[in-house]
């Protein structure tokens, strides 16, 4: 279970500051441009 848990957050984690990041960089862009 704990390997089973750390293993999703560990990929949960990452997509989640993906798309925070992706959504940043296109609100600046279209802020800016």
């Amino acid at each position: 279970m704990v390997f089973e848990q750390g293993h999703l957050v560990g990929i949960v984690s990452p997509s989640d500051i993906g798309r925070a990041v992706l959504l940043h960089g296109l609100t600046v862009t279209g802020t800016a441009g």
